[in-house]
C-alpha cells in the first residue's frame, strides 16, 4: 500500500492536521482510496506525545478529531510513499538530505504544492502561538488539501461515488 505522509517539525501540530484533515475531507466526499495517509516527524522531540491541544481545539470546532501519537519518518516511509508532504521548503530540504534513494527524493513535496491560493507556500509553525495561529493554518491545509485530492483523483489514487 502507498502512503501519503505528512511531515512537520515534531509531529504535533501541522502534520497531524494535515493527516487528519484529509482523511475527513476524504469520508465527507465519500473517497475510495488504498492509500495509507499518516503523519509523521523530522526530530524525535515529541515522539509519543498526541497533537498540540489547540490544534485538537481548532479541529474539533472544524469538525474533524486529530487523534494518534507523534512518530519519526524513517526510511522506509520514505520508500514506501507515493508522497512525502512537507509543511515548509526546511523541512523538505531536511528529508531529501536524509532520504534512502534518489527514487525517494523525487516523492518530496510541499503540502501546498497543488495549492491555487498559497502555491507552494510554507505553513507557517502554529506552536505556542495563539489560536488565530492554529486557526491560520487549518486555513492553508483545507484550501492545499483540495488541490491535494484533486490531484490524487487524476492520477487515479482516489475515487469518489
Amino acid at each position: 500500500m502507498e502512503k501519503v505522509i505528512f511531515v512537520c517539525l515534531g509531529n504535533i501540530c501541522r502534520s497531524p492536521a494535515a493527516e487528519a484533515l484529509f482523511k475527513h475531507m476524504c469520508k465527507q466526499k465519500k473517497a475510495k482510496h488504498n492509500l495509507d495517509i499518516c503523519s509523521r516527524a523530522i526530530t524525535r522531540w515529541n515522539i509519543g506525545d498526541p497533537s498540540s491541544y489547540q490544534m485538537r481545539e481548532a479541529a474539533k470546532k472544524r469538525g474533524f478529531e486529530i487523534p494518534g501519537k507523534s512518530e519519526a519518518i524513517t526510511p522506509e516511509d520514505m520508500e514506501t510513499s507515493l508522497y512525502v508532504l512537507a509543511a515548509t521548503e526546511e523541512i523538505a530540504e531536511h528529508l531529501k538530505e536524509h532520504a534512502p534513494s534518489e527514487e525517494s527524493k523525487k516523492r518530496i513535496k510541499l503540502i501546498c504544492e497543488w495549492s491555487k491560493k498559497y502555491p507552494k507556500a510554507d505553513i507557517p509553525d502554529p506552536y505556542q502561538l495563539g489560536q488565530e495561529a492554529f486557526e491560520h493554518v487549518l486555513d492553508i491545509l483545507e484550501e492545499s488539501l483540495e488541490g491535494l485530492f484533486s490531484h490524487l483523483k487524476d492520477l487515479g489514487k482516489v475515487t469518489t461515488a
